[in-house]
């Protein structure tokens, strides 16, 4: 969440908050470029942090699918995506780039083709498919000249998507990417 890093150093005023933001910027490279050269995709949780950085073995703490594209890092293009659109010189531009060309390709444009949950290498890991992992996608394509059309396809897949009240996840994770895709997200 490099946004957020960098509204707590404007906030705070303490260098501390930039300094995270920049080990973290550098860890997703060097994890993309260890572990997911061809999609970008980076896994739920990560362990040593403090040094190579790679991702969390299974049952690290939720479950089989902890060091895989799943249910946590489905929210990283969004995340990365919005740094992307709002921070000039951002290093999420090329780190969601790459995220964004894989699962274009992956999908043959089709939107709904984004499965729920991959395999840092992109095999599908889990049947399905959810808002939570298409919408995200959508702020990646807005990081992309290139990617107008991809872009429209997803804002369709998206905007026409109704809200369910038993799902807080699909649904918030969704509202908040329709706010950027709508233009009315404000970086702090």
């Amino acid at each position: 969440m490099p946004g957020h890093l960098r509204a707590f150093a404007t906030a705070t005023g303490d260098s501390f908050w930039t300094s995270v933001r920049t080990r973290s910027e550098t860890a997703v490279s060097q994890l993309q470029s260890s572990y997911a050269p061809n999609t970008g995709l980076l896994p739920d949780f990560v362990v040593n942090t403090n040094s190579t950085p790679k991702p969390a073995p299974s049952n690290f703490l939720e479950g089989p699918y902890d060091g895989k594209y799943s249910w946590n890092a489905c929210r990283d293009p969004w995340r990365l995506g919005a740094d992307a659109i709002t921070a000039s010189g951002s290093a999420a531009v090329a780190q969601v780039r790459k995220m964004n060309t894989w699962i274009k390709s992956a999908t043959g444009g089709d939107p709904a083709k984004i499965q729920s949950g991959y395999s840092l290498s992109g095999s599908k890991t889990e049947n399905g498919r959810h808002p939570c992992f298409t919408a995200p996608f959508a702020v990646a394509a807005m990081t992309d000249p290139g990617s107008q059309a991809w872009l429209d396809k997803l804002w369709t897949a998206v905007s026409s998507w109704s809200p369910d009240s038993t799902d807080y996840y699909g649904t918030g994770i969704t509202i908040q990417v329709l706010l950027i895709l709508s233009g009315n997200y404000v970086a702090a």
